[in-house]
């Protein structure tokens, strides 16, 4: 008989049989208990196929064993992994049955969205949410009506007509747009930063202000003063001598060649290396603040896009399919989340068996980890299964990394 808690994990290729394991592992859960069981355990999918194949397959083990049809091989793989003869493991099998037929609520087999749906129905009030909310899968229709009213309040509206104005130029010249109103590629850009902040969990709304970037181009002529001053190769010195006279993005232009020689090329100074490696910290700060920089009108205008957005939400009372991972993510942080879950299903789970894991995202995982944390706290288990050749959701942010990371992260807590 197997010990608790413990974490299980099966990386295998395709057609090796790991929706047959997670069937064979819900199956084996549910017999070794004497009590009622089922509602105890969640199994994770990713699609509603997938859900509906992982039930069957389920009733069908506990079919076999019931109605005793099973092979010998099969049989002593079950009396070794419950620690019971077939004959009490047949007739648990039965119980469970008959208990999956009068509470088939408990028999939890779900899509990893429609499980985030029942927490965020579960935490509502906490979210601000009414009561009544619906869950709708197209928002097309609800962009392109936020577009719309944005163009129309930009057009009355001086401030916004300058966001407007601004983000529109910086998008003909950085996209390379010819139209002088190109709708259409507008709404597929706001589409697609809606989906990647939903996806990964994150707002756009960080703005990298010109204050900061004068800041790090000041702190980088310092530096450049300072590297003038040690004991530097003739060449070397003459590069950053004329680099002092130029503007930063310029003078960094100039001395990109020196970044990734060795130190004894550029000057034997004993300071110099440890300088220089501050210096190229500060220069790679200033790239990316100055690159990000360029975006931040899609960011002014996205932001007055959204507050539309979420307006005729607000109005119409959904919430979109996309949107869930993103709306758990707001009540993980509360120590009260797994009681929020539990008490809105009536249902407290110690088991949680995971298809696919290859192919769930890091904030997927961030909000099902402190459920886990708490089955694992109170005896439970954790059994992933996926193949990390196959990951198909990587456009979804499936982070492959995770079927290792998860294992070392609670191997000292089981």
């Amino acid at each position: 008989m197997e010990k608790f808690p413990h974490i299980h994990t099966v990386d295998a290729s395709a057609g090796s049989g790991k929706t047959y394991k997670l069937a064979l592992r819900y199956t084996i859960l549910v017999l070794s208990s004497k009590s009622s069981c089922i509602k105890e355990i969640l199994a994770i999918t990713f699609t509603n196929k997938a859900a509906k194949e992982m039930k069957a397959r389920i009733l069908l083990w506990l079919k076999k064993i019931a109605l005793d049809e099973l092979e010998e091989k099969e049989k002593d793989l079950l009396k070794k992994s419950i620690g019971e003869d077939f004959f009490q493991i047949k007739k648990r099998a039965y119980q469970v049955l008959e208990e999956i037929i009068n509470h088939y609520d408990y028999f939890q087999v779900n899509t990893i969205d429609s499980f985030m749906n029942v927490i965020v129905n579960a935490s509502s009030f906490y979210l601000g949410l009414s009561p009544y909310f619906k869950i709708e899968e197209d928002y097309s229709f609800y962009l392109e009506k936020a577009l719309d009213e944005l163009i129309r309040n930009a057009g009355h509206n001086k401030d916004l007509k300058k966001i407007f104005e601004r983000f529109l130029w910086h998008y003909l010249e950085i996209e390379n747009q010819a139209s002088w109103f190109p709708k259409r590629n507008i709404l597929r850009l706001f589409s697609t930063l809606f989906t990647h902040s939903n996806l990964r969990g994150k707002n756009f709304t960080q703005l990298w202000k010109d204050e900061g970037i004068k800041e790090s181009a000041e702190e980088i002529k310092c530096y450049l003063e300072e590297i003038s001053c040690l004991n530097l190769s003739k060449r070397f010195l003459k590069s950053i001598l004329n680099a002092k006279k130029e503007t930063p993005l310029k003078a960094l232009t100039k001395l990109a060649n020196y970044f990734d020689k060795e130190n004894e090329e550029l000057s034997k100074d004993k300071k110099f290396p440890q300088v220089w490696k501050e210096f190229k910290e500060k220069v790679k700060l200033f790239c990316e603040s100055f690159s990000l920089s360029r975006f931040n009108p899609y960011i002014e205008i996205f932001y007055e896009f959204l507050n539309i957005f979420e307006e005729l939400k607000r109005q119409k009372d959904i919430l979109f399919l996309e949107e869930l991972n993103k709306k758990v993510k707001e009540i993980t942080r509360s120590v009260f989340y797994p009681q929020y879950v539990y008490q809105y299903l009536a249902l407290k789970f110690n088991h949680y068996l995971i298809d696919e894991f290859q192919d769930t995202s890091r904030l997927q995982w961030e909000n099902l980890k402190p459920l886990i944390e708490e089955a694992l706290s109170c005896g439970g288990s954790l059994f992933y299964v996926g193949d990390r050749k196959q990951s198909i959701y990587r456009f979804r942010a499936a982070d492959v990394g995770l079927f290792d990371e998860v294992k070392k992260e609670f191997k000292e807590k089981v």
